[in-house]
């Protein structure tokens, strides 16, 4: 599947790298942001209609990456990340937690699910048009 911007959509690719996230019990953060990075391909092909979705999975994507990039240690998987920002905030009143990768994180399922949710919808359509 080709993009005009030369971002190409491989289904296989997206399997492989959601596979790779996967080590043992954990889930490898930056495994995961480069199989979600692959899934925001196909949001580029609704073009201007699923920018702003398009554009916020991205800043999310980089949000989580600097994450990662400041702190390779406590930022190395989803469950090193929930731990540590955890204990971040174990002390603090509930309002001034901060839980950036947790919530960025639960941001980008959230569109995860939205993608699900539309794929599902537009198989949907096409099998009864079809058939």
């Amino acid at each position: 599947m080709g993009h005009p911007d030369g971002a190409s959509l491989n289904l296989l690719d997206v399997f492989v790298k959601f596979k790779a996230c996967i080590n043992g019990d954990s889930v490898l953060l930056p495994e995961y942001c480069e199989a979600y990075t692959e899934v925001s391909k196909l949001l580029m092909y609704f073009g201007n209609l699923f920018y702003f979705v398009t554009s916020d999975v991205s800043h999310k994507i980089s949000e989580l990456r600097a994450l990662y990039a400041a702190d390779t240690v406590n930022y190395k998987s989803v469950e090193q990340m929930v731990f540590y920002e955890e204990k971040q905030n174990e002390h603090l009143p509930v309002k001034k937690w901060r839980c950036t990768g947790c919530r960025t994180l639960l941001r980008l399922h959230r569109a995860l699910l939205f993608v699900i949710d539309l794929m599902l919808e537009v198989c949907r359509v096409l099998c009864t048009f079809l058939w």
